[in-house]
Parts: structure tokens; C-alpha cells; sequence
């Protein structure tokens, strides 16, 4: 039986205008799909190329699994969120265990991001005009050119800047496909491609969970369906979606390059460098810039609301709002530049330690807790998932960290 505040909820979800199943589809692929698929490669060079293959897949079926079960918990309390599924499930432990996690994953992306842009503005500067300034430099003019985008409130006016995103996208990577099929017909395949790469595959396993990392934007588009009853089956479609996608496109252009992909971003090794390359890496760049308070709104948020929620609003409150945004993204260029080309690394270091709770840990403990009755096979899969996450959290993190070097 729903609750006062749950039927209020449900009141304020059934005013919203509902989207149809196709929209739901292409909303989900932009939440899952990102500039991730740009280190695909450099990833599958990392774990081996059938290695790599299996673990996108299990995390492919894993990934299902539990949207299922989070989708499962929260049919039993209608218009939760991912925190309110937290709380409901554990008490304020839990509220606080889904907040931690969500802001580490939040500035995982930010520091993804930051290399991006940096990397690529250095590219086109030292390729087109012979002039070599430090990476950190350009790091430290994404600090200065995004924090203050990420003290505008009304996050709405750079909505316009996701639909770029993905166009762009979709147009770099067939630009890397063209150039990596150019180069296959000029140089042919890569050399030192290996299946199994034994001194760094765990590693892989991070990338794998990182990849299918767009939980945020299930329940939200869950309010908004028009056919709620396909909703499942229009997930599955997006998994699936970003499994071939992803896979297909990592192991192609690792077959290519092999040994020579000693960047993490596959934009490296564009060759022969051009106007449409660098055209590309800068517009690409730019819109980055415009989606940074999209991507780093959601720590912001789950970090203002512990920090400042007993303040009145005040223009010291809101000074105070903006240093803590600005220590933010001070942080994210920090770790951005203290990794350096290990970011791939890191990027699988924040799919072990954020995104493996995210993805597959809460909506198990989830499941547990709120969608019962249960019957003992399903308690007997959920307690094996929870064993599974705890072992991927922790061994998958100690061994990233361990062969760090490698």
C-alpha cells in the first residue's frame, strides 16, 4: 500500500507528459552511451581481445540482471529514487552508502571528461601548429573554464549540449573507423595482439562495468514511459546495444593498431592528422566544456545537500555552494593530472570501486530487502551477485592498483 508522500508521487509522475517506447530507447542509449568508447581499444589491449570480449558480455547479462531486480524493488515503492531506494532498504546507512558511491562515479566521468578535452586540444596544437605545452597545462585550463559553467543553477540551458554529444559522438567514431580501415589497407593488421593478456587482465573487469554505467537514468525515464510494460524489454535492447557496439568497435581497432595504441583515447592514432581530425577533436572538445554541469551536477548536489542543507538561502550560502563546486572540479584536474596516461586505468579503477555498487551490489541489496516475498532460488542468485560485487570491489581494486606500472 503506497504511502502519503508515494501517493503524491504518483500524482506529480502522471501529470508528466509520457515519451513513447522508441524516444525511451534513444534516452537510454545516451544516458549508457558516452566518450567511454573512445578508450574501448586501448581497454581490450589491456585485458586481451577475448578476454575483453568475455567480460563485456558477462557484464552485458549481469548488468540485465540486476536492472531487473532494481526495476523489481522499485514496482514495490512507485516514484522512489535510486537514494530513496537506499534509505527504504537500509535506514540512512543506505542513503549514505548510494550518495558515496554515485559522487565517486559522478567525478570518475568529470575526470574522464577532463583528459579528453586536454588531450586533444594538446594533439591539435603540437600536430597543426608545432606548438608542444604540457598536458597539465591544459588541464588547468579546464579548471578555469568549466568551474564557473558549474555554478549555474538551471542545468536545463545546457540540455541542447547532450544531443551535440552524441551526434559527435556518432560522427568521430565513424571517422576513426574510416581511418582505422585506411590504415589496415596501407600498413595491415596490428602487430602484438594478444587474446589473454596475462600481467594486466583484471584490469578489463573494471573497464566492463564502467561501460554499462548509465543507472541514473533508468528510474527517471521509468516515470516518463508511455508503455511502462516494455520498458524492460527496451532496456535489454539498449544493453545489448552498447555490448556490440562497444565490443565491435574496441576489438577492430585493436586488430589494427595492436601494439602501437600507447594512448589511452583511440583519437591518437588518427593518422595521416588533417583538418576533419582536428576539426573534430576540437569540436568534440568544446561541447565536452558545455555538458561539464551536467556531469558534475549530480555530485554537486549530493554533496551541497549534507554540507548546506540546514542553511537558510543567503548569498553566503550561495558563495559557499560555489567553493565547494569549485574544490570539486579542483579535485577532479587534480587526480586528472596525477594520473596522466595511466586515465584508463583509473577509468577501470572507478568501475571497480563506484560503479560495481552502482550497477550490481545495491540493486541486489535492493532486491533483497523490498521485493519480497522471495522464493529460496532467488534469494540463493541475489546472495551470490552480493558475493560476486564484494570480490570484484575489492580483489579487482587492490589488483588495478597493484599493476598500475604494467
Amino acid at each position: 500500500m503506497p504511502s502519503g508522500d508515494e501517493n503524491n508521487i504518483l500524482e506529480d509522475i502522471e501529470k508528466v507528459k509520457k515519451v513513447s517506447p522508441l524516444r525511451i530507447y534513444f534516452s537510454l542509449l545516451k544516458g549508457f552511451v558516452c566518450t567511454g568508447i573512445l578508450y574501448m581499444p586501448k581497454n581490450f589491449q589491456i585485458g586481451g581481445w577475448l578476454w575483453g570480449i568475455a567480460c563485456m558480455f558477462l557484464s552485458f547479462l549481469l548488468t540485465q540482471l540486476c536492472a531487473q531486480k532494481l526495476l523489481q524493488a522499485r514496482a514495490r515503492h512507485p516514484g522512489a529514487s535510486f537514494t530513496d531506494l537506499g534509505r527504504l532498504s537500509m535506514g540512512k546507512p543506505g542513503q549514505f552508502a548510494v550518495d558515496i558511491f554515485l559522487t565517486v562515479a559522478q567525478v570518475g566521468f568529470l575526470i574522464g571528461q577532463t583528459y579528453f578535452i586536454a588531450s586533444n586540444l594538446q594533439s591539435v596544437m603540437h600536430e597543426g601548429f608545432d606548438i608542444y605545452i604540457d598536458i597539465r597545462l591544459y588541464c588547468l585550463f579546464c579548471f578555469v573554464i568549466t568551474t564557473p559553467l558549474s555554478y549555474v543553477r538551471k542545468i536545463e540551458k545546457f540540455a541542447f549540449s547532450y544531443v551535440i554529444a552524441d551526434m559527435l559522438i556518432f560522427v568521430t567514431t565513424v571517422v576513426i573507423l574510416f581511418f582505422a580501415t585506411y590504415h589496415v589497407t596501407e600498413n595491415g593488421w596490428g602487430e602484438g595482439v594478444v587474446a589473454f593478456n596475462t600481467s594486466t587482465w583484471l584490469t578489463m573487469i573494471g573497464s566492463a562495468v564502467y561501460a554499462y554505467e548509465g543507472f541514473g537514468t533508468i528510474l527517471p525515464l521509468l516515470d516518463v514511459a508511455e508503455r511502462p510494460e516494455l520498458f524492460e524489454k527496451t532496456l535489454f535492447l539498449v544493453l545489448a546495444t552498447v555490448f556490440v557496439f562497444y565490443t565491435s568497435f574496441g576489438v577492430y581497432c585493436y586488430f589494427i593498431y595492436g601494439q602501437d595504441l600507447v594512448d589511452p583515447l583511440i583519437t591518437a592514432n588518427l593518422q595521416p592528422q588533417g583538418l576533419l581530425v582536428y576539426s573534430i577533436k576540437v569540436a568534440f572538445s568544446m561541447n565536452l566544456v558545455l555538458t561539464f554541469p551536467l556531469t558534475v551536477y549530480p555530485a554537486n548536489i549530493i554533496i551541497e545537500s549534507y554540507i548546506f542543507g540546514g542553511m537558510n538561502a543567503s548569498k553566503t550560502r550561495t558563495m559557499l555552494k560555489n567553493l565547494s563546486r569549485t574544490i570539486v572540479s579542483l579535485i577532479g584536474v587534480g587526480v586528472c593530472v596525477l594520473v596522466g596516461k595511466s586515465v584508463n586505468k583509473f577509468i577501470s579503477l572507478s568501475g571497480t570501486m563506484a560503479c560495481t555498487p552502482i550497477s550490481f551490489l545495491l540493486p541486489t541489496l535492493f532486491h533483497l530487502k523490498l521485493a519480497g516475498p522471495l522464493t529460496m532460488k532467488e534469494k540463493i542468485i541475489d546472495y551470490c551477485i552480493v558475493a560476486l560485487s564484494i570480490v570484484i570491489l575489492i580483489f579487482c581494486t587492490i589488483f588495478t592498483l597493484y599493476t598500475w606500472a604494467d
